[in-house]
């Protein structure tokens, strides 16, 4: 293993101990703090991203959905868990909520991300088109 990898590793593990991994996220003129995300976190804002554009780089994707709602709250799983915040957030400018979700997913391996998408639209594939 590479040196500058063990120090990203322990720098990683010692913010996590101190509690200093979290990202800070402004939508409205109001701050919001996006926390590691966990596995629900992240299920549930992929959910209101199934249906992702094209692009090739995740700002791309996200600018490129049709519905700013589901942004808003895929940001809002990402920050709490659950929708509550997605008409709060929604008053922001798109800008804001795609710069909040890539925050929230910068958190994470963005090859994850995209394999979950994959997966979830192939499930909802199944689901429409039973055989």
């Amino acid at each position: 293993m590479k040196e500058s990898n063990k120090q990203d590793g322990a720098k990683m593990i010692a913010s996590a101990i101190i509690g200093l991994d979290y990202k800070m996220v402004i939508v409205n003129d109001k701050t919001y703090i996006i926390e590691p995300p966990t596995i629900e976190r992240i299920a549930g804002a992929t959910a209101w991203l199934c249906e992702y554009g094209d692009g090739k780089t995740l700002r791309e994707i996200l600018t490129s959905l049709s519905k700013a709602e589901n942004l808003a709250k895929a940001l809002s799983w990402f920050i709490q868990a659950n929708e509550d915040l997605s008409e709060e957030l929604a008053k922001g400018s798109l800008s804001e909520i795609v710069a909040g979700l890539e925050a929230g997913f910068s958190m994470i391996d963005a090859s994850n991300f995209m394999r979950l998408s994959a997966l979830q639209k192939s499930a909802r594939l199944l689901v429409a088109k039973p055989k």
